[in-house]
C-alpha cells in the first residue's frame, strides 16, 4: 500500500488533475490510498468565508460561495471533457 496526497497547484486545472491520475495509475499495483485536499486557491477562499461568517457579513459570503462552487464545477467539467480522463477503478 502507498498513501498519495495531492492538493493546491497539483489539482489546479484539468491537465494537472490528469497528471495526478497518471501518477496514481502508475502506482496501482501498490494499492494506492489517495487523499485530495483543496484545489488551488480554495483554502484562501475558505479562510475569507469563515472571516465573513464570523463578522456576520452575509453579503460578503455569497460571492465567496459562488466562487467555490464555480471552481469545483469547472474542475469537474474540465476533467470530464478531457481526453486524459481515466478510470481509476
Amino acid at each position: 500500500m502507498i498513501v498519495m496526497k495531492f492538493g493546491g497547484t497539483s489539482v489546479e486545472d484539468a491537465s494537472r488533475i490528469a497528471a495526478v491520475c497518471r501518477i496514481v495509475l502508475s502506482q496501482k499495483a501498490r494499492q494506492p490510498v489517495v487523499v485530495v485536499s483543496a484545489l488551488a486557491g480554495v483554502t484562501d477562499l475558505l479562510v475569507r468565508g469563515i472571516a465573513a461568517a464570523r463578522r456576520g457579513a452575509r453579503e460578503a459570503l455569497e460571492p465567496i460561495l459562488a466562487d467555490l462552487e464555480r471552481r469545483h464545477r469547472w474542475a469537474l467539467a474540465s476533467v470530464e471533457t478531457s481526453r486524459s480522463r481515466h478510470d481509476l477503478s
